[in-house]
């Protein structure tokens, strides 16, 4: 579920400029005497607010400044980060800017001098040519992100900066934040990197996704044309493409959607399904017991789980279990009128 963050920004004339006055709330209609204001910016008649983001905890707040100055009929222009009611210093460029997943982070990338730097909390990292993309791990704990010098790629995680590669894609950690894993190209070639570990070399990689465990890494991998989904040390048939790759809650269970001459199977733990016309919402159950799917044939499409298939309607969307999974709700069509199904109930 998404949740709506509303901001709302009071401004105050001064004989200097403005004061941007922050607050923020998960509903629409904020309470200025009891909400906490976020952030008091003041600005220059120069200066205005080109970015702000608050944290999932709306208790924090980031602002990126942009001051412009005309030089010489040039305009100049400096950038600055505000945050815990301090400036950061002067930077020629700042993007990508991000707190991390439990609120407690906030990074960003920075030009100066046409040089690329990652600053998290009160750390620089060093000098690069070229910073590609940030991102967390889930617990908030570590920061990992693609940085490129001389043309070459690396990977750094806190202190730690991997070998060289030519191109580097798809950071993902697990859930748990332990592991990080990555799709690295060496001379045309590409590879997957998990810790010390690197996989044998494919053409292309995708989908690097992780159990809800931790405990397996999958993703599909192209070889000569072919799709094959790779789970530790196991590797699947060959396939004309591989669709969705998806583990059960208790990780213990892969599931994928697989075409073959133009047909469509899901396959679950080396268990095929009749081919289909196509597949979509590929959904476990809590308990991870069951899987459900909507599958079309000849036209109609119909929610298929485990050996039962439900009748024929025009659409379905939405597939979801009961938090205990004894119930399989969905949303379907019939002649143009939709319909909530509940187990055998049709509303």
């Amino acid at each position: 579920m998404v949740k709506k963050i509303f901001l709302r920004l009071c401004m105050t004339t001064m004989f200097i400029g403005l004061v941007i006055v922050i607050y923020a709330s998960d509903k629409e209609e904020i309470d200025f005497e009891n909400e906490k204001c976020l952030a008091a910016v003041e600005l220059s008649e120069d200066e205005q607010i080109i970015k702000c983001i608050v944290n999932k905890n709306l208790n924090d707040v980031a602002i990126i400044i942009r001051e412009q100055k005309w030089v010489s009929m040039d305009a100049v222009s400096n950038y600055f980060v505000y945050h815990n009611g301090n400036r950061s210093e002067a930077y020629d460029i700042v993007w990508r800017i991000a707190f991390s997943p439990d609120g407690n982070l906030l990074a960003y990338i920075v030009m100066i001098d046409y040089e690329w730097y990652v600053i998290c909390g009160k750390e620089k990292s060093e000098a690069y040519g070229g910073v590609g993309y940030i991102t967390f791990s889930q617990d908030g704990k570590r920061l990992a992100y693609t940085a490129v010098t001389d043309g070459k790629w690396y990977v750094v995680c806190g202190k730690e900066k991997s070998e060289a590669y030519d191109d580097v894609y798809d950071l993902t950690f697990s859930p748990d934040g332990k592991k990080l894993a990555y799709a690295a190209k060496i001379d045309g070639k590409c590879y997957v990197v998990c810790g010390k570990e690197k996989s044998e070399a494919y053409d292309k990689v995708y989908e690097l996704t992780f159990s809800p465990d931790g405990k397996q890494l999958a993703y599909r991998a192209k070889i000569d044309g072919k799709y094959y989904v790779l789970c530790e040390k196991e590797k699947s048939e060959a396939y004309d493409k591989v669709y969705d790759l998806t583990f059960s809650p208790d990780g213990k269970q892969l599931a994928y959607i697989a075409e073959i001459d133009g047909k469509y199977y899901v396959v679950c733990e080396k268990e095929e399904s009749e081919p289909y016309d196509r597949v979509d919402y590929l959904t476990f159950s809590p308990d991870g017991k069951q899987l459900a799917y909507a599958a079309k044939i000849d036209g109609k499409w119909y929610v298929v789980c485990g050996k039962e298939k439900s009748e024929p309607y025009h659409s379905v969307w939405d597939i979801t279990f009961s938090p205990d999974g004894n119930l399989l709700a969905y949303k379907a069509e019939i002649d143009g009128k939709w319909y909530v199904v509940c187990g055998k109930e049709k509303s």
